[in-house]
Parts: C-alpha cells; structure tokens; sequence
C-alpha cells in the first residue's frame, strides 16, 4: 500500500460534523503515497498511555486464510 511514503509528515485537518459521527479528510499527499481508494477500510487504533491515533490499512489485521 505504501508507494512513496515520505520519512515524516505534518498536517492539520479541522473535523467536521457528519451524520452520528464526526468526519475527517484525509491529505492528498497521504491518499497518493499510501495508495488509498474510496471504499478502502481504515484501522483507527489507540493504546493506554498513546497520544495519538494510529491508522493503518484494515487488511493487515485480518487473518489470512488460504
């Protein structure tokens, strides 16, 4: 998934407010380097004591089964 990632990145983006839930775009710049398509599924994820959300690609967390 990850053409061209650049070594570090910093952006701001101001959530807005959807239908029950809240909604936040994402950079072209990431959209292009990360290869990500409408439709694709994204993994927010946070551990206790983090700062911060991590999202990656949804299908790396799913079992593979052959």
């Amino acid at each position: 998934m990850s053409k061209g990632a650049p070594l570090m990145y910093a952006d701001t983006r101001t959530v807005q407010a959807g239908d029950g839930c809240n909604l936040v775009t994402i950079p072209k710049d990431l959209v292009e380097a990360f290869d990500i398509e409408s439709g694709d599924e994204l993994l927010f994820s946070v551990q206790r004591g983090d700062e911060g959300i991590l999202i990656r690609p949804a299908e790396q967390f799913r079992p593979q089964y052959e």
